[in-house]
């Protein structure tokens, strides 16, 4: 588990480097689940090109324009 503090009007998503850099290398990890504050097509790209599904609830927004 590795979690990073922001403030709270910042976007999660900014975020999510720092977050991946703290969580522990597991060997054969296979899926994240994050909070849907992480729903971006480049996080899930990220995870994608590592063979990790990414389990994350999509935004009110999915499919028009996440990025």
């Amino acid at each position: 588990m590795s979690f990073v503090l922001t403030g709270g009007q910042r976007n999660d998503a900014v975020g999510f480097e720092s977050v991946w850099k703290g969580a522990p290398a597991l060997p054969g990890l296979g899926a994240v689940v994050m909070d849907k504050a992480y729903d971006s097509n480049a996080i899930r790209q990220f995870l994608a090109v590592q063979g990790i599904e990414a389990v994350i609830a999509p935004k009110a927004k999915r499919g028009r324009n996440t990025g």
